[in-house]
């Protein structure tokens, strides 16, 4: 399996390609149940510029990009209650051609809380927000492999917190 999978509301979902065709597989961990979607038609079959990820509305979204433009989809009931792929966004990346080289993005991970994507060029690795269309380099290196982004926090201490002799601050700056 070559992505990661994605939990959606109480789905684990995973994006496979089979037989150059790509699925969507879901995992339903309520009704402990497998559902298989197909992506929208429109997505050529041997894409690897495909993410599955939450749509705006928390249910699920794919991501899919083409050169410089990208496409934003999400599942949504029609007048017949069957979901289906529904167009909601398009990007056009070409703000940041000359940032990346004029060399057209490969999408390598999702950032699924901050709303944003992982590409690589030549010029290095990127992460784009999606509702700003803002770019933060990550690296100047190449890389083709996929990224996991993740982040980290942790609550707000009321008081002194002490851990084996050490206050907080000092657990998480040594680790």
């Amino acid at each position: 399996m070559e992505r990661a999978s994605t939990l959606i509301g109480n789905s684990l979902s995973w994006l496979l390609q089979l037989h150059r065709q790509h699925v969507i597989v879901e995992f339903d961990l309520d009704n402990q149940s497998l559902a298989v979607t197909e992506v929208p038609a429109t997505v050529e079959p041997d894409c690897r510029n495909l993410w599955i990820m939450p749509a705006e509305d928390g249910g699920l979204g794919l991501i899919h990009i083409s050169q410089f433009h990208g496409r934003l989809w999400k599942r949504k009931p029609d007048s017949d209650g069957l979901a289906v792929w529904v167009l909601y966004r398009a990007i056009d990346f070409d703000v940041l051609r000359s940032t990346f080289g004029g060399y057209s993005p490969t999408l390598v991970g999702v950032a699924e809380e901050s709303k944003a994507i992982i590409v690589v060029t030549t010029c290095g690795v990127f992460m784009v927000y999606l509702q700003s269309m803002e770019f933060k380099k990550l690296s100047d290196e190449w890389s083709s492999c996929l990224h996991y982004p993740f982040a980290c926090f942790y609550p707000a201490v009321v008081g002194t917190a002490i851990v084996d002799g050490h206050d907080g601050d000092e657990v998480l700056n040594n680790i």
